[in-house]
């Protein structure tokens, strides 16, 4: 009797969860605001941040929400409906269950909120490029296929991407975080990611940042101005889950000596076929860390074309940083971001 009363309330709790999840989802999001109209600059960095946190903070529920189906599989029978769905959600080449569960456990995972808003900030200006406005394309992601988005004023010749358009900004962060998530190009953020909730219990956009060399083709700057934006709002207090102690204030970033392009495009440049996916992935599932990365790099430099591929988020060069938020008299302000496959 008391086993079968312990089971109604399981279920019970169950279904009240997956109703709450549902109900989240399908929650009505705001449209963005008109942050060029807000004059002052810290009340627009305020505004922004206010409005994309909870944005984030939902995107990361869900996939949380995600990560209960992942983990109540076992990985040693044939995957059910709903995590066949993440494991083509996800991009998961693999067909043994259980490289496919190792995978997923790797890949479904929140991306520190941090992260997100100073990538979102570096990537709109703001909230206030075109791509923003018009597309609801907070992070600059690219999509192939005609009229799927906007045609960028500047496209190379011979190019036929476009930037991605999405019905709201929650649509952006849950592409942006997929991308994140299921990446070749991103295997070691993911990696750092695995190694920092193993030792303290969560990640944190700082460290997180050395993973994005491949967000951009200025690498070491890309990285350099995220993690500068962190530092400088402080977004670093966001990744600390309630409860625990929050560690030491995050260390100025350093910026780089050298600031010039790398030659190898920003490995966003194409889409990523089949059989490259499943290389990185396999690279991956040996557990050598610098194997994926090779993997990847070779993923980018020789994926041409592939039908099936997810845009991968490209930069968008709308206003450079130091119009948007003032460098200290101390340090220079950062040289505006190339244009991304626009000539």
């Amino acid at each position: 009797m008391h086993l079968r009363i312990c089971a109604l309330i399981c279920i019970l709790l169950l279904s009240a969860c997956g109703k709450k999840d549902e109900e989240l989802s399908n929650a009505p999001v705001a449209p963005l605001p008109d942050f060029a109209a807000i004059e002052d600059t810290k009340a627009r960095k305020l505004a922004f941040f206010e409005y994309l946190k909870p944005l984030a903070e939902r995107a990361n529920q869900e996939i949380l929400a995600e990560r209960k189906i992942v983990e109540g599989w076992d990985g040693s029978s044939t995957a059910s409906d709903e995590v066949q769905a993440l494991i083509n959600k996800y991009e998961i080449r693999a067909t043994e269950p259980k490289q496919q569960k190792e995978l997923l456990m790797r890949r479904v995972y929140p991306v520190p909120v941090s992260l997100a808003l100073a990538q979102a900030a570096s990537e709109s200006a703001w909230g206030t490029s075109r791509f923003a406005r018009e597309a609801n394309n907070l992070f600059g992601q690219w999509c192939y296929s005609p009229g799927c988005g906007l045609v960028p004023s500047r496209r190379a010749p011979g190019a036929f991407h476009e930037v991605a358009k999405f019905d709201n900004p929650l649509e952006a962060i849950r592409s942006y975080m997929r991308n994140i998530n299921s990446h070749p190009v991103y295997q070691p953020l993911r990696v750092e990611r695995q190694k920092q909730v193993a030792s303290q219990g969560y990640a944190t956009g700082e460290q997180l940042a050395n993973g994005l060399s491949k967000y951009s083709e200025r690498g070491g700057m890309y990285i350099y101005e995220v993690r500068r934006l962190i530092y400088r709002n402080k977004l670093d207090a966001y990744d600390i889950p309630d409860g625990m102690e929050a560690p030491a204030r995050m260390s100025k970033p350093v910026r780089p000596e050298v600031m010039v392009a790398t030659s190898k495009g920003s490995g966003r440049d194409h889409e990523t076929s089949d059989d490259d996916r499943l290389q990185a992935e396999q690279a991956e599932l040996g557990g050598d860390v610098a194997d994926p990365v090779e993997a990847a790099d070779a993923a980018a430099a020789s994926s041409e074309a592939a039908a099936d591929a997810s845009p991968v988020p490209v930069a968008e060069p709308a206003v450079e940083e130091a119009k948007a938020e003032p460098a200290s008299n101390s340090e220079p302000a950062a040289a505006p971001a190339p244009t991304q496959g626009e000539g």
